[in-house]
């Protein structure tokens, strides 16, 4: 159902329970909950100006919550619209009514795995050996390789004889008085 069906069964003047409105799924599977866990974990998050992992708790309860509704519940947010309907969903006590109601051992499930698993990445990511592995193999792409250096070599011969003799008396010149100073 989407959350439009819902805004318009909730403003007919008649009550509706929320319960008679929205079917809550009673169990996911463990492959489902871990889908569900690795996408929560993947939009929590993001790396700071200093390269380091953070987690954004916004973006966690809100794709958490997201997710719970789309898993677990018979109701369709609208990709387009999701924050509007996220934001009617809340106003209305939805979220709150399919957290309470879901299965409570699934709810512990989902929040302790995505607890561990973020502090267990961001721990790793910026463990000492994680960033100066990260920064080795920055350095070392910018390392040429053999056939660039033996390019250079061969390149620099040429670039030598380009040099406008005037110039090369200036550079012997420099390199006497390097050899006196070394």
């Amino acid at each position: 159902m989407l959350v439009q069906e819902i805004k318009e069964k909730l403003s007919t003047p008649e009550i509706i329970d929320l319960s008679e409105l929205i079917t809550i799924k009673p169990y996911l599977s463990h492959v489902e909950k871990k889908i569900l866990c690795e996408n929560i974990i993947n939009a929590s998050l993001e790396q700071n100006e200093n390269g380091l992992f953070v987690c954004d708790y916004y973006n966690r309860e809100l794709t958490k919550n997201i997710s719970i509704i789309v898993n677990y519940t018979d109701i369709n947010i609208n990709n387009e619209e999701f924050l509007e309907d996220y934001d009617y969903l809340c106003e209305q006590g939805i979220i709150d009514y399919v957290l309470n109601s879901m299965n409570k051992n699934d709810r512990f499930f989902i929040k302790s795995m995505v607890s561990k698993n973020i502090n267990q990445k961001i721990s790793i990511e910026n463990s000492i050996e994680s960033v100066l592995a990260k920064n080795l193999q920055s350095l070392t792409s910018k390392i040429p390789d053999e056939k660039s250096i033996k390019k250079l070599i061969n390149d620099i011969p040429k670039s030598i004889n380009k040099i406008k003799p005037d110039n090369m008396a200036i550079l012997k010149d420099l390199f006497k008085q390097g050899d006196k100073l070394g």
